[in-house]
């Protein structure tokens, strides 16, 4: 039996229900609930947090504090990403109407393009309607074939792209000055989400290259014994490391620690294979749920750490 805790907005992070090595509660080794005589001494037990870190309540308040803080710079970009998106197609779909009664059948295909490229960009990153089936497999094919969205810089590059396209396409052919002042509304915000998007991703992929100079330093074979020491949940040559065991890794070889946001952003340009990149549910014979968490293998382990810099 599993259990999942939320992973940032789109992914959960699971963890097998009850104690590390399963079987019941987690404060009882015995897997029979709690300790005899009641509660623990000192009142309800701590409460768990992401990764199993005590909640505010337990001893571990003060970590938890100091990552509340840390999330404040470290925001869910995936809302801006969504503002930014349906700024586009709004810009995009009002620009297209004029064009299309004004007979400007070219600059209305060039609107038609970038309203399309905004509802995809929308649909990776739209915070409604996540659990239909139809937006999870066109989410997933969008990863595969166009995986440079999955990344910051690559949305950044997008954005850009897209707000000073709209922008030039309406400015030259609306000729009220309303329209051209909603022009300049809309196209600012994807275009300032772009540049944001490209400055962060190149603070996190500069972050991640750190570590993987101090692994080539090291060496392939160093890493491959480091990878069997750390792979716990997915042990074996067709297994892999899970976010929080690649977490471990990284803080014990450079004490660089990483974000929720930051992990999934690193499984998802260096995991190659895209159904290990998001957590995977199968059913057994017996209609029992199995859930997979997000692992990278150690062949795209040791592929990273040979090659150059990856942006995130």
């Amino acid at each position: 039996m599993w259990s999942t805790q939320t992973y940032n907005d789109q992914q959960p992070l699971t963890q097998p229900a009850g104690g590390p090595y399963g079987g019941g509660s987690p404060y009882d080794s015995r897997g029979g609930g709690y300790p005899q005589g009641g509660y623990p001494q000192g009142g309800y037990p701590p409460q768990q947090g992401p990764y199993g870190n005590p909640g505010p309540g337990g001893p571990g308040g003060n970590q938890q504090n100091e990552k509340a803080s840390k999330s404040v710079l470290n925001p869910d970009w995936s809302i801006y990403f969504f503002v930014a998106s349906c700024s586009t197609m709004l810009g995009a779909f009002i620009g297209g109407l004029c064009l299309f009664f004004s007979f400007e059948l070219v600059d209305f295909l060039e609107m038609c393009y970038i309203l399309v490229f905004g509802g995809v960009l929308a649909l990776m990153d739209t915070p409604c309607f996540k659990t239909v089936k139809t937006v999870k497999d066109h989410r997933e094919y969008f990863s595969k074939y166009v995986n440079i969205l999955t990344r910051v810089t690559g949305k950044g590059i997008a954005f850009l792209f897209l707000g000073c396209a709209l922008f030039s396409t309406m400015w030259d052919n609306l000729e009220s000055s309303g329209l051209k002042f909603l022009a300049f509304v809309l196209c600012m915000i994807p275009i300032i989400v772009g540049i944001a998007a490209l400055v962060i991703g190149f603070i996190k992929s500069q972050k991640l290259n750190k570590v993987r100079q101090v692994f080539a330093q090291e060496g392939e074979n160093h890493m491959a014994s480091v990878y069997d020491q750390h792979a716990r949940t997915y042990g074996g040559p067709h297994g892999g490391l899970t976010m929080l065991e690649f977490s471990e890794l990284t803080y014990k070889t450079i004490q660089i620690k990483w974000e929720d946001t930051d992990l999934k952003l690193i499984f998802n340009a260096l995991v190659s294979n895209p159904a290990w990149r998001t957590n995977v549910t199968n059913f057994s014979s017996y209609g029992a749920q199995q859930v997979e968490m997000a692992k990278i293998p150690k062949e795209d382990l040791v592929a990273w750490v040979s090659g150059g810099i990856v942006w995130l």
